[in-house]
């Protein structure tokens, strides 16, 4: 994600949602918004990854991207290992327990200190949060588009 303003000659601060912010020195191009930009350059700094884009030449030019993610095509993907997922293949997956009660569906993995964690939609509105953990997490089933959890008492 796209975090603020590195400089002032058009490099953006990003923090990688991956394993292994070297990546970014094998990628050509990236998309923004749907928009596929080249990069001109990568510099790592800490956790952030700094990325020169093309066509982006002012922090003026940066303030409309600011907050966006930095996506890639399913191509230029690294090759996971196996219980590892990508978090595009997360996102939209139903939540069901082991005895096959509905919980709702993934919007979206976030990335705390301790553990990754679902954000489920519930089926009536409100907001589910589950570790990302194994003794949760039973099965991730993507061909079907299933997730099954144990729920532990007072989990939720």
């Amino acid at each position: 994600m796209i975090v603020r303003p590195h400089g002032v000659k058009g490099e953006v601060k990003v923090i990688p949602l991956t394993a292994d912010s070297s990546r970014f020195n094998l990628l050509k191009n990236v998309f923004i918004d749907g928009s596929r930009i080249e990069l001109t350059s990568v510099k790592f700094s800490g956790k952030y990854v700094i990325l020169k884009l093309a066509g982006y030449d002012s922090i003026d030019s940066i303030k409309r991207i600011i907050n966006n993610y930095v996506c890639i095509r399913p191509v230029d993907t690294i090759k996971k290992n196996d219980g590892e997922y990508f978090y595009f293949e997360l996102e939209g997956l139903q939540v069901e327990t082991e005895s096959g009660e509905k919980l709702g569906v993934v919007e979206e993995i976030q990335d705390m200190p301790a553990n990754k964690v679902l954000s489920i939609r519930g089926i009536e509105g409100n907001e589910i949060l589950l570790p990302f953990l194994k003794s949760i997490v039973k099965k991730v089933d993507i061909d079907n588009g299933r997730i099954t959890v144990e729920l532990l008492k007072g989990l939720i």
